[in-house]
């Protein structure tokens, strides 16, 4: 079965890092107070998604925090988007290619 603990050290270390940073901006920027993670694998991909109930946005405007998100899953081949709305939270979403660890 393909999970999250098969792959590299490089990959879980990168989605405990995005996922930390998430919840971080959610209870600094947005005063989030609920939290919603989903880490699956799909059509040979890890999807990482974290949503919050905080204050959303209408402008995202990519600080340290999103940049530094953004490099991470890009330096592992992979994609993200920041998705929100005034009023209706903030989600973080990240694909990245799964490939078992040969470690």
């Amino acid at each position: 079965m393909n999970t999250a603990e098969n792959t590299s050290q490089d990959v879980q270390k990168g989605i405990y890092e995005t996922v930390r940073e998430a919840i971080t901006n959610g209870i600094k920027h947005g005063h989030a107070r609920d939290f919603h993670i989903d880490i699956s694998v799909h059509d040979n991909k890890l999807l990482v998604k974290v949503k919050d109930n905080g204050e959303g946005c209408a402008d995202i405007k990519k600080s340290h925090g999103l940049r530094g998100m953004e490099d991470r899953i890009h330096s592992l081949n992979g994609k993200i988007q920041f998705v929100s709305s005034k009023g209706n939270g903030f989600a973080v979403e990240a694909e990245i290619p799964f490939e078992t660890s040969v470690e």
